[in-house]
């Protein structure tokens, strides 16, 4: 025994198939930044200029986390930045200065 589908009954399933996955797929976006998985995937915060750092930091004075070869971390202004020496080595848990803010580069010297 056979059974035969219309073309009409097939084209109407699948049309309805398609309509229910674009009105699914729209529901979908518009109440993605809502639900509680994509707080998982979408940083809350606002992201800050690129390639521009903080110029209030010049001048602040701040101490190293990790030891500058010439680059590494420092804590300044209450926030772990990563900063960069005008050249010479400075060790973990010295007090800094910022002498220069550079585009993203910040530059620090030992005081």
């Amino acid at each position: 025994m056979t059974y035969t589908v219309s073309p009409l009954v097939l084209g109407t399933i699948l049309s309805g198939v398609v309509i229910c996955l674009i009105a699914g797929f729209v529901w979908r976006l518009r109440m993605l930044p809502k639900c509680r998985v994509s707080r998982l995937f979408v940083s809350p915060r606002k992201p800050s200029k690129p390639g521009v750092a903080d110029p209030v930091l010049l001048h602040l004075k701040g101490v190293t986390i990790t030891q500058l070869r010439p680059s590494g971390a420092a804590f300044i202004n209450g926030k772990r930045v990563d900063v960069i020496t005008e050249g010479m080595l400075i060790d973990r848990g010295a007090s800094v200065e910022v002498v220069a803010v550079e585009g993203m580069r910040i530059v620090v010297r030992e005081v």
